[in-house]
């Protein structure tokens, strides 16, 4: 075999290999996000800890507690990443809760990368205190301001209210739900219910 020849023949092996191991553009969005998590937050479900059985989550736990490319759904030439951690690591100094959010990034042309356009695209749900982005199962953007969800959320039954905290007896129910920008709330990425309803009722 001539040398020209094994010379093509290795070319053509490396660009094969090269694309092979080339992101998807669903794994770049994915991996901006891991990024900027990492640089504001701790505890974070990107990375592997006993919480989240080092990134073999309990499939019985209705929460997302390890963010993979299941949780990253496609938009309107966008992607929406659920992600939770302490913000900021003021774990111990302000006692905060852990949070969740469902990051919004698109490619940007101009600076030739994926960008996140919104830390957390919906702060609050009108009338629903149990909802929690932690327990989205599915997403989809309608449009710029309609959103549907399929997720886990207890109601007002599944409380003790002489305590305020969830029953032992309490199970989630699993819903499909329709939000909507609340244009009429002083909160930024405030939405409210349009259709709620209980699956397999």
């Amino acid at each position: 075999m001539k040398l020209k020849t094994i010379l093509l023949i290795l070319n053509l092996l490396i660009c094969t290999s090269a694309s092979a191991v080339e992101l998807t553009n669903k794994e770049k969005a994915l991996k901006v996000v891991e990024n900027y998590a990492l640089a504001t937050a701790c505890h974070t479900t990107f990375e592997k800890t006993e919480d989240n059985n080092f990134g073999t989550p309990n499939t019985e736990n209705i929460y997302v507690s390890y963010t993979t490319i299941d949780n990253v759904y496609l938009g309107m030439n966008k992607y929406f990443i659920l992600w939770g951690g302490y913000d900021g690591c003021s774990i111990a100094a302000t006692g905060q809760n852990y949070t969740y959010n469902l990051t919004e990034i698109e490619y940007s042309e101009f600076a030739n990368r994926y960008v996140i356009t919104s830390a957390n695209i919906i702060g609050q749900v009108k009338d629903e205190p149990f909802f929690s982005l932690a327990n989205i199962s599915s997403f989809k953007e309608i449009d710029m301001d309609t959103y549907e969800l399929y997720l886990y959320m207890f109601n007002s039954k599944d409380l003790d209210h002489k305590t305020d905290t969830l029953k032992e007896s309490a199970k989630a129910g699993y819903y499909r739900i329709l939000l909507t920008r609340d244009s009429q709330s002083d909160i930024d990425n405030a939405f409210k219910v349009i259709e709620k309803n209980r699956i397999g009722e």
